[in-house]
């Protein structure tokens, strides 16, 4: 008789309160000046226990309760050199209120207006990023009930920018746009312990038993296309395409794909929208959606060495070498608008993977049956949505 054992248990709550406030100055014609401040504000409940890995034994991953905020100040200027030049120079700066942490980040942006219909830009900037509160305050344990939170001093996660873009106005309403751009990422959140090499690139959760340190790095380089038809007389579209390469690195390894290194991703958007009723009041729309991109990486089970530990035993020679079989989605979507005076009801619903494919989401060892199985996305999903606009 199979006796059920209780292996994880978990309740995570986050609400966030986010404010933005800024003022423009205009020096004279040509230059225009702009302060802000954004302003987010953390409650954070946080709840996690199960097997601790470090001593098998069913230990608490964090307990916590409170809130932090995130503090970001930005001063920008622009001016317009010649007829055909604008440039925009600025400094962005981030405070952490859980630890103190502070960045500065300087940004610029160059745009060039070839003739009425052709644009190039260029941009530079340095960009820092928050991890889930929860990384900061994850336990390790030294004993069973004895821990510390090394992670609570970590600094976010720098990215170095660099974009270089095209646009053409192909008519008044059709637009197509090309990009090429390089990232570079320093400062990211790394275990250099673990057997299989660990990026906090190649997250899912927010939760894990890693001492983490920030000497990682990272860099995504890629290529992408954008053609698109603003909303005229009821139809839109657009067609959005992307190559790229996205990579990890560890102060002990080589470059190696991060989990999300697709290599290619294609989206395709479009509806149209029905005006009827007095003043036009009333609006039907319909939509659809397709998403193609490649299959994230991932790291082999190793069968053998599984089935004999009785635990999923991955193979760390080729980290990340691996790639799923391509993501597929179709969404159909309608929606009915009755827009009044003051006010706007909006029914809505949506079909989510209409074709019911089944994408795989991972690969994962099951100790009872000795094999390794496979774990899917959701299929068919409809949603259904009513909302009051005022």
């Amino acid at each position: 008789m199979i006796q059920p054992v209780r292996s994880y248990d978990e309740a995570i709550k986050y609400h966030v309160l986010r404010g933005h406030s800024f003022v423009n100055l205009r020096l004279n014609l040509n230059q225009t000046f702009r302060f802000g401040t954004y302003y987010s504000h953390y409650f954070y409940s946080i709840f996690s226990q199960g097997l601790n890995i470090q001593n098998n034994t069913f230990g608490t991953f964090s307990d916590e309760t409170g809130n932090t905020g995130l503090v970001q100040l930005y001063g920008q200027h622009k001016v317009k050199l010649t007829q055909k030049f604008d440039l925009v120079s600025g400094l962005h700066s981030s405070l952490f209120v859980l630890n103190k942490n502070m960045n500065i980040e300087p940004r610029l942006g160059l745009t060039y207006q070839v003739n009425p219909r052709q644009s190039l830009n260029l941009g530079l900037g340095l960009h820092s990023r928050l991890e889930p509160v929860s990384i900061y305050l994850s336990r390790v344990y030294t004993n069973s009930t004895d821990y510390s939170q090394p992670n609570r001093g970590l600094n976010l996660s720098k990215s170095l920018h660099q974009v270089v873009g095209y646009e053409l106005a192909i008519t008044p309403r059709i637009r197509c746009k090309s990009e090429v751009y390089f990232q570079y990422l320093f400062q990211v959140p790394v275990d250099t312990n673990t057997i299989i090499p660990t990026s906090m690139l190649n997250a899912t959760t927010g939760l894990f038993q890693n001492t983490w340190v920030n000497d990682g790095n990272g860099r995504n380089y890629g290529v992408e296309l954008t053609l698109e038809r603003n909303l005229f007389k009821g139809l839109y579209f657009m067609f959005t395409s992307s190559l790229f390469q996205s990579q990890f690195k560890l102060p002990q390894t080589n470059w190696l794909n991060t989990r999300f290194n697709a290599n290619y991703m294609f989206n395709a958007l479009g509806g149209y929208e029905y005006t009827f009723g007095k003043k036009t009041k009333k609006i039907f729309g319909i939509n659809s959606r397709i998403i193609w991109r490649g299959g994230n990486r991932y790291t082999p089970i190793n069968l053998a060495l599984s089935q004999a530990s009785g635990i999923e035993v991955y193979d760390a020679q080729i980290p990340y070498q691996s790639q799923l079989p391509d993501y597929l989605r179709i969404d159909l979507s309608a929606l009915m608008r009755f827009n009044y005076s003051q006010w706007s009801l909006v029914f809505s619903t949506e079909i989510q993977n209409v074709t019911n494919r089944s994408n795989i989401n991972r690969y994962y060892f099951d100790p009872y049956s000795q094999e390794i199985r496979t774990a899917y996305m959701f299929g068919i999903m409809p949603v259904f949505n009513c909302k009051i606009e005022f």
